[in-house]
């Protein structure tokens, strides 16, 4: 073979091969971003979107073209189905750009992101007071470095290194073939087009080890993170950290558009407001809500300000005991994420719905004012003194689990 026919067939192979990994990946499109044709027992289930879920929600969310877009971190990510069918008519469609591992500060970044479509009336944004703990003593110069977050289609090197990774890299080869071969898994990972996580992974988890012993991990790992985080949200000279910022901006911004803004506090479950308690939390998190309400109210514009944080029937969910593989709790998949069937409820606390109060869903949500947020968090402590009494042995479970991040 001469050295001309030689350089001929290994451009050809090169060619041929280039051309079928494109050809698998772009038609599997593992990540979601390529805008494939989803093709059930084929491509439906994405595992992988995971590994690029900033990038999957950003193109998603403008195929989705939706009315109402909600804005957080996992716990938004995991804990709003936006097909259910108890979003109002003239609210749909909703689309959960919920991502996790990121604070307000990302969701400011995303809602600049979706202000763009022309279709976007509506904007429900979790806040999670973790987020916006601060060492007192911090200023500006002190504080940590903002995120590397992306977001947006970034400029020509950006798009082509994106291309480059979610369809000719091996990666991409590879989560392509897992793509395909979890089709037939029910409890393989994967987030529907409207950008919700079903969390489906979990299903196998609490089937193989119970809701106690994912309870247990998490907690262990949040209450390690409670005690060891800072206590308070505001800084000692008065000036607003990065959260407080975006929480403005938010507020700024969403005026400038037009659009009615929701903020959303979340429903922690018991076993969360005891670590909270344990920590030391309990003032730093009265004091985020005020300083909330009072934003919300000095914007001059009607910003509901929800609290769903406090103890009632829905957040007490009892956990199953050690070794109960076939209770699957309603509200849970562990205390810091709550599944859609709550994330339902409070959709219908917010929207009024009929029959939103009555029953089960009787102290489950609270919409803060300042002529009503100090006899709010009065009601609060209280319930929680009801908690204690009548729940002593989840009390006395949690606190010997917090006993243990001591370690």
């Amino acid at each position: 073979m001469t050295v001309k026919s030689y350089t001929v067939t290994v451009f050809v192979l090169t060619a041929l091969l280039l051309v079928g990994v494109l050809g698998l990946t772009l038609t599997v499109d593992p990540y979601g971003v390529h805008d494939a044709a989803p093709v059930a027992g084929f491509n439906q289930r994405k595992p992988e979107t995971d590994t690029h879920v900033r990038l999957y929600k950003d193109r998603a969310l403008d195929r989705a073209a939706p009315v109402t877009v909600l804005l957080g971190n996992s716990r938004v990510d995991a804990g709003f189905d936006p097909a259910s069918d108890t979003w109002p008519a003239d609210m749909r469609p909703v689309f959960n750009a919920g991502i996790p591992g990121t604070a307000t500060e990302y969701s400011l970044r995303v809602l600049r992101r979706a202000l763009r479509l022309s279709t976007v009336k509506t904007v429900i944004v979790g806040l999670d007071v973790l987020d916006f703990r601060v060492d007192p003593a911090e200023t500006d110069a002190t504080a940590p470095p903002p995120a590397d977050w992306e977001v947006g289609d970034g400029g020509p090197l950006t798009r082509a290194r994106r291309f480059m990774e979610t369809s000719l890299s091996l990666k991409a080869v590879i989560d392509s073939l897992l793509t395909i071969a979890a089709q037939g898994n029910p409890h393989a990972a994967h987030r529907a087009p409207t950008g919700y996580n079903t969390m489906a992974e979990y299903g196998g988890f609490v089937a193989l080890e119970g809701h106690h012993a994912i309870f247990l991990q998490r907690n262990l790992e949040n209450f390690a993170n409670y005690r060891r985080g800072p206590k308070a949200v505001a800084r000692a000279d008065g000036t607003d950290s990065a959260e407080w910022r975006a929480v403005k901006d938010i507020i700024a911004l969403a005026g400038e558009k037009g659009v009615n803004l929701v903020f959303v506090l979340f429903p922690y479950h018991a076993d969360v407001l005891e670590g909270f308690r344990l920590a030391g939390l309990d003032p730093a998190f009265e004091d985020f809500k005020r300083r909330l309400t009072a934003l919300a109210a000095a914007s001059g514009r009607d910003i509901p300000v929800w609290d769903f944080s406090g103890h009632s029937a829905l957040t007490d969910e009892p956990v199953p005991p050690p070794g109960d593989t076939r209770t699957h709790m309603a509200g849970y998949w562990e205390a810091g994420h709550f599944k859609a069937a709550l994330g339902d409820a409070m959709v219908k606390v917010m929207t009024g719905a009929p029959g939103a109060r009555p029953g089960i869903l009787a102290g489950f949500g609270v919409r803060l004012t300042p002529a009503t947020l100090e006899a709010h968090l009065a009601d609060l402590r209280a319930r929680r003194q009801a908690y204690a009494q009548a729940h002593p042995e989840a009390v006395d479970r949690a606190e010997r689990q917090f006993a243990r991040t001591a370690r």
